[in-house]
């Protein structure tokens, strides 16, 4: 996503806000570097803020105990969206906004969770991989991204 940012550029996006889950520690370092190389001045830069919240799942948790901090980080999900909405949102078909959804590099023979999720309702689903593109009609390849 950094990657893509940074070829986008800071200033149709302002402030930035980047979620990152509770157990990340490597993606914030990276954010820091975007961020500096884009010309904000420092992490208090009113340009972009990290705030961090729990992660669903994960890697090898049990599917059992996936219910208890699934609702976890929906519930801190829904209290940001709640403090700090985005500028823009799909309300009823009120708002129209574009969504565009890049899957995983990672993901070569299947869809994340939520790429499943999201396939049904992105406005362009974007896929790294030939193979996806093959079992998913609605998805677009165009290469690697990143």
């Amino acid at each position: 996503m950094l990657r893509l940012l940074a070829g986008l550029g800071p200033k149709p996006f302002r402030p930035r806000l980047y979620v990152l889950a509770e157990s990340d520690t490597t993606s914030e370092p990276r954010i820091h570097e975007l961020e500096r190389q884009l010309g904000s001045s420092s992490s208090s830069s009113t340009d972009y803020r990290i705030t961090r919240i729990p992660r669903s799942r994960e890697v090898g948790q049990s599917w059992i105990s996936t219910v208890i901090t699934t609702l976890q980080a929906a519930t801190s999900s829904l209290a940001l969206l709640c403090t700090d909405p985005p500028d823009m949102a799909r309300l009823a078909g009120i708002v129209s906004t574009r969504i565009v959804y890049v899957e995983s590099f990672a993901r070569v023979n299947s869809l994340s969770l939520s790429g499943k999720i999201l396939y049904r309702i992105a406005d362009c689903f974007v896929v790294q991989w030939p193979q996806l593109a093959a079992r998913y009609p609605k998805a677009v390849f165009r290469g690697r991204l990143v």
